[in-house]
């Protein structure tokens, strides 16, 4: 795991960590010595459907009524110091009543007009101070979109103890949606933050998302949320949205990380689910259907899919050789026998808490899937490194190729000079000679300066002995004069060494240069000149370098950032 891995993973787990003491501190007052009293559980009540009464243990479930029946329950309790009633109402409108005094009532009228059912919500209802024995009547109507209503034993506590209670047990799962939710911001800046480096970092928003689902879905799936959010329907839209979207989202995740062969089957899976979540939303509003009512067949569509997709990423990823398919399989078969076995928890009633079997699949997928992304944006970085180090080592191949050929046209000019010189030499000889005999020194040597003056003409500037670094100073060199910066130069570079390549001097001898000629355009007054000197010694190779610049720079980190970006630039990077 590279650098910029692990800065991700630090950044993660001082994420989790400040997540973690912040919700302790909260939960924490509540569970303070003395302040909550024991909880009392109300599990025998009497109750009464069209005026058959009868005594029953609770929770109750009543099914088949027709949409508004009259469902009465009633208990008595015995008032205590600060006592409240902890009642949940079920998706069914309701009252509350003590001694015949009306506390609570709640119905779809105190909701949206898209509610045709008020979704569940919890209440504290005061106890009268007595002596005596208290009646309390819950007064039920049927709900119109469910064909069963479940009647919880109402709680007997402070609101200390009320609250008390359902942290120890809600907690966790508040906790783990909390980070999820965490996690899911932090991946959506990430991606936000490099969506212009690559399309790959989708990847990374489609997680996000995935995590941003499921923390919704678990917050609206426990009841501890009505007492942080005072908003049952809030409450209602977080568990529906989460649940109805985190299958689009981890299908679009899977997909662009396997990079199936044959990937109708995701996009078959988002169609679908896309059309299913518009219909069940186009029903809620329009008060046909409520999303509650629709859950049963979102759960069974996602259960499909997911058999779908651990079937597709099985097939790949270990009879098609698909690497990232054969890694993702332990945790999203995982992820699928949890969704099945809490599928049938859920169906069949079983005593294991509900959604724990889900969690537990999630967490493990998570923990996975959240590794596995870090490295995804670790290689994103590296592939679009090396992808701009492949394309200035391009751009110097070129500058090589081009100082290449202007080499070659000199030499065939110098042979073509050699060749008219070759016509006339006997008689430049000859005037040489001449000059000799008669002493006349000064004219002896105009006449040579002038052929050495020719024949330099014929030759390139010649930086160092080696071909590929030469062909690449020349290059920049012809560019400075053109900017006139004054150049000084001084190289002492191997023909050849084993240490390091051509390409790699080249790169460092380009950079350097590039950058130089940069911050000498940059300057609007002032003399421009760049002075590069290199030493060969003892098998190392020393290079220094002194330019001119405008006077700014900016750093940041205590590291110099490329006046293009808020990045190291590329060239000191490469260096």
């Amino acid at each position: 795991m590279n650098k910029l891995a692990t800065k991700i993973l630090a950044i993660l787990t001082i994420l989790i960590i400040m997540v973690l003491i912040i919700t302790a501190l909260i939960f924490g007052k509540t569970n303070r010595p003395g302040g909550a009293h024991d909880i009392k559980h109300i599990d025998k009540a009497t109750i009464s459907i069209n005026g058959l009464s009868r005594d029953v243990t609770l929770p109750f479930k009543i099914k088949n009524q027709d949409s508004g029946t009259k469902i009465s329950v009633s208990f008595l309790v015995m008032p205590e110091d600060d006592n409240v009633l902890c009642v949940k109402s079920n998706y069914a409108p309701f009252d509350v009543s003590i001694e015949n005094n009306v506390l609570v009532s709640y119905s779809e009228n105190n909701c949206p007009f898209y509610m045709i059912d008020p979704p569940t919500s919890l209440f504290n209802v005061v106890i009268p101070e007595s002596e005596e024995p208290l009646k309390v009547t819950i007064n039920y109507s049927f709900p119109k979109t469910r064909s069963t209503l479940t009647i919880n034993a109402p709680m007997l506590s402070n609101s200390a103890g009320i609250l008390t209670y359902h942290t120890k047990k809600y907690a966790g799962t508040i906790i783990f949606a909390i980070i999820l939710m965490s996690i899911a911001f932090f991946m959506i800046v990430i991606y936000f933050s490099l969506r212009k480096v690559s399309e790959e970092t989708k990847i990374i928003l489609w997680l996000g998302l995935f995590n941003l689902s499921v923390g919704l879905w678990l917050v609206g799936e426990n009841d501890f949320s009505l007492f942080l959010v005072h908003n049952p329907v809030i409450i209602y839209l977080f568990t529906f949205t989460g649940l109805f979207t985190m299958i689009i989202f981890l299908t679009l995740f899977v997909r662009r990380l396997v990079r199936f062969k044959n990937p109708k089957i995701c996009t078959f899976i988002v169609t679908i689910m896309l059309i299913a979540d518009f219909l069940a939303l186009a029903l809620q509003l329009t008060g046909i259907f409520m999303l509650s009512s629709a859950a049963r067949i979102i759960d069974i569509l996602t259960i499909l899919s997911l058999s779908f997709l651990t079937g597709q990423i099985f097939y790949e990823g270990f009879f098609d050789g698909n690497k990232n398919a054969a890694k993702l399989f332990p945790p999203i078969a995982v992820l699928f026998t949890a969704s099945v076995a809490e599928v049938i928890n859920y169906v069949f009633s079983l005593t294991i808490k509900n959604t724990i079997l889900f969690q537990i699949g999630i967490f493990i997928f998570m923990v996975f899937i959240t590794i596995t992304g870090i490295q995804f944006i670790s290689e994103i970085f590296s592939l679009k490194q090396n992808e701009k180090e492949l394309e200035f080592e391009v751009k110097l191949m070129k500058m090589q190729i081009s100082q290449r050929e202007k080499e070659q046209l000199k030499q065939l000019k110098m042979q073509e000079h050699f060749s008219n010189e070759r016509h006339d030499l006997r008689h430049k000889l000859e005037i040489l000679k001449n000059y000799g005999e008669k002493q006349d020194f000064e004219k002896l040597c105009e006449y040579i300066d002038s052929m050495t003056e020719n024949l330099n003409d014929c030759f390139d500037t010649r930086y160092c002995s080696n071909d590929a670094v030469n062909a690449v100073v020349c290059q920049y060199a012809s560019i400075a004069e053109k900017n006139g910066i004054k150049l000084t130069i001084s190289l002492d570079v191997p023909t050849h060494s084993e240490k390091i390549s051509d390409i790699d001097l080249c790169v460092i001898f380009g950079n350097l240069l590039e950058n130089a000629i940069e911050a000498c355009n940059a300057m609007e007054k002032g003399e421009k000149f760049i002075k590069l000197i290199s030493n060969h010694h003892l098998s190392k190779l020393i290079i220094t370098m002194d330019n001119s610049f405008n006077g700014v720079f900016i750093k940041k980190n205590g590291v110099i950032i490329s006046s293009k970006d808020d990045s190291v630039g590329l060239g000191v990077s490469s260096v």
